[in-house]
């Protein structure tokens, strides 16, 4: 499967129902964007740590208070 068509598939690209341009939703965005586009977006969002875990491939971010 490509990008693009996981992307449509998990409902993280639509059209938008006024203009009709195609673009990503806040999730892909948040999911798959790169961190200048994101704090673009959503300017107070934040990653504070990023912890791997049994030195596997998974991470789990974790936000401080």
């Amino acid at each position: 499967m490509t990008n693009i068509k996981l992307l449509k598939k998990s409902s993280l690209q639509q059209k938008a129902p006024v203009t009709g341009c195609k673009g990503f939703t806040l999730a892909g965005l948040l999911l798959f964007g790169k961190d200048e586009i994101i704090a673009t977006a959503v300017p107070g969002f934040r990653i504070d740590l990023i912890k791997r875990i049994d030195n596997s491939n998974r991470y789990v971010t974790v936000e401080l208070i």
